[in-house]
């Protein structure tokens, strides 16, 4: 788009430019250029600006500035200064100083951006003769075509706070009662008092109404000194506000302070008026009341096993806890477990994070799948349980972090449990492979014409857990009496439930991937971003397993219809694999492992259900050769 602009604005010009007959340049609004326009109003000779009535000049040469005064009677006057420029296009961009009585700079506002311009400078005065001048911003554009326009209005302050400009000066507040106030003048800050008792959430109301909506209103909330911010909203942009948010300030009584002003502090509307109340509600959250755990460094001390309850009972509430591990190590990591529970019925949607014991990294942020940020999504599925498992190679202060996931919401009459344990891994042969070269090799004592495997048993036991397993199948060089290479395979499953766990489990050759067996995610319900992958979360229920996969013993689906063979031109190409993970790789179970059994019977005959499915390249079946 922006190649197609800069296109147009090129023909249009050279129309302009080159027409024999061309008029007025369409876009722009003046007369035509005479050559000369008379300077009015100068630094030598400034024009003086009636309240109220508007006046109109130009920018007529480069360097032209042009001056104007009037005068405030009485102190405490809030004047609004306008300029502006009707022009779809001008070459200038108008800069608009006012000064006072000392000829000291006390605004500087220039206009940025395309078409028609406008610069507003609101601002509280005292008595005394004020000075505008209005230039282009560079000084080294002019514009004779197109005058600009100028008006002054003086009004008394509609804010009967003020002055409460600083925090000495703040407006005592009673809990319970709206006060009203504007933001008369740019840079205009209303402070207010409010005595706070203990073990108490601020309920901060601000409503506003009225005027052009230029400016945004946004709090702060200080502690009793007034130098540190410990919270702050801001209304939604344009829109009229009816703001209503829980705000934690701690566990201690004390006359805090509230801030009001303009988001950027640069706008001003005396005709939009707030109303700002303040109450109470207590705080319902045990841990906060004891010692608020807003911060990592006041991190609630938990005991591994032991279930806490918290609540998220303000807007940006944090709940931090810290749970101490030891006896870990590269060689030996220890599991560090956490699960959250808490009713889906409010509007917080939980959350929460484990990091490591400095700075603010996930546990696991070096892993190729990180699932140590755990959250209920802002769908139509929201889950009551969110846990996680993961692998923490040093001892120290582990931090776990609960939140509302968009910091946005609170609910003070739904509680939440946390619990963290320090487990060791409970698979003795547990590689932590993140591959197939890492894999545990499984061999049989067997032999003949049927090779039976023996149960291999394992844990998914932490978040993205990836177990290999690699079997070397006989091929047919120097094989055996009844052997040739060619395998029906049997692969017998095993997982018992109820377990979170959706066992995944594919078969590998050196060269390719057979297939694997497992559940499937489903499509996101409608509406679900599915940011947490809950369309392959199933029931605990229906994630045991006890499958028998092959055509000599088959129990899952028709018996006799899998054809599960394995030819000698892969047993020949090198190992086979078996890779286990859970679905979404989030889920974990440390109370039950999976097992399974590999069982080959030689040859792939004609009477094999494979038979027909695979030709050779002559044409014939490769389950009939010898």
């Amino acid at each position: 788009m922006r190649s197609l602009y800069r296109l147009l604005a090129g023909a249009l010009f050279f129309s302009v430019a080159c027409g024999d007959n061309a008029g007025p340049d369409p876009i722009d609004a003046g007369a035509a250029d005479s050559g000369a326009v008379e300077d009015l109003c100068n630094q030598a000779s400034p024009c003086t600006l009636i309240p109220g009535t508007m006046q109109t000049e130009h920018i007529g040469a480069m360097g032209d500035e042009d001056y104007y005064t009037f005068d405030v009677v009485n102190a405490g006057t809030v004047l609004q200064l306008s300029v502006t420029n009707d022009a779809d296009f001008s070459p200038i961009k108008l800069e608009v100083v006012l000064f006072d009585s000392n000829n000291q700079s006390l605004r500087n506002e220039r206009f940025a951006g395309n078409g028609k311009q406008r610069v507003d400078i609101q601002y509280v005065a005292g008595a005394g003769r004020y000075t505008v001048k209005v230039a282009d911003v560079g000084n080294d554009q002019f514009d004779r075509r197109n005058p600009y326009f100028i008006v002054v209005q003086l009004f008394s302050q509609t804010d009967n706070n003020e002055p409460n400009n600083t925090s000495a000066e703040a407006t005592a507040l009673t809990a319970g009662m709206g006060t009203s106030g504007t933001i008369g003048s740019q840079g205009d800050q209303d402070w207010f008092a409010i005595d706070i008792p203990a073990n108490q959430l601020t309920v901060i109301s601000m409503t506003a109404s009225g005027g052009e909506n230029a400016v945004r209103l946004r709090y702060q909330i200080y502690e009793p000194t007034g130098t540190t911010v410990i919270a702050e909203g801001f209304e939604p942009e344009g829109a009229t506000t009816s703001l209503l948010e829980n705000r934690a300030v701690g566990n201690a009584a004390g006359r805090y302070l509230v801030r009001i002003f303009d988001t950027d502090n640069d706008q001003a509307d005396l005709m939009r008026v707030y109303v700002l109340t303040v109450s109470f509600v207590a705080e319902p959250d045990q841990n906060d009341v004891a010692a608020p755990n807003e911060t990592r460094a006041s991190a609630t001390s938990i005991v591994a096993g032991q279930t806490y309850t918290g609540f998220i009972a303000a807007k940006s509430d944090f709940d931090y806890y810290a749970i101490n591990v030891t006896g870990a190590s590269m060689d030996t990591p220890r599991l560090l477990t956490v699960e959250a529970n808490m009713a889906n019925t409010g509007p917080v949607d939980l959350a929460f994070l484990v990091l490591v014991p400095a700075g603010d990294d996930l546990v696991c942020q070096n892993d190729p799948t990180c699932k140590a940020f755990r959250f209920v999504p802002d769908g139509p599925e929201r889950p009551t349980k969110l846990a996680t498992s993961h692998n923490v190679y040093a001892n120290g202060r582990y931090i776990i972090l609960v939140k509302d996931n968009q910091d946005n919401e609170w609910d003070t009459g739904t509680s939440y449990t946390i619990r963290a344990e320090v487990r060791d891994e409970p698979e003795a042969n547990e590689r932590y492979e993140r591959a197939r070269e890492g894999g545990r090799e499984i061999v049989t004592s067997t032999a003949g014409t049927t090779l039976t495997y023996p149960w291999v048993e394992g844990y998914i036991s932490y978040a993205d857990d990836e177990d290999w397993f690699t079997f070397a199948f006989p091929g047919p060089m120097g094989a055996p009496p009844g052997q040739n290479g060619d395998w029906l395979v049997n692969l017998q499953v095993e997982k018992a439930g109820p377990t979170p766990v959706e066992l995944e489990v594919f078969f590998f050759s050196s060269e390719e991937l057979y297939g694997g067996f497992g559940e499937m995610c489903r499509m996101p319900a409608q509406g679900d971003p599915d940011p947490t992958g809950l369309a392959c979360q199933f029931p605990d229920a229906d994630n045991a397993i006890m499958a028998n996969i092959g055509e000599t013993a088959a129990t899952i689906g028709n018996l006799g219809v899998d054809c599960l063979v394995v030819f000698r031109e892969r047993t020949m190409a090198g190992p086979h694999f078996i890779r286990i993970t859970d679905l979404n790789r989030d889920d974990f179970d440390l109370a039950s492992p999976y097992r399974f059994r590999v069982t080959l019977t030689a040859r792939c005959t004609p009477a094999s259900v494979c038979a027909g499915q695979f030709p050779d390249v002559g044409g014939g079946d490769l389950c009939a050769r010898p």
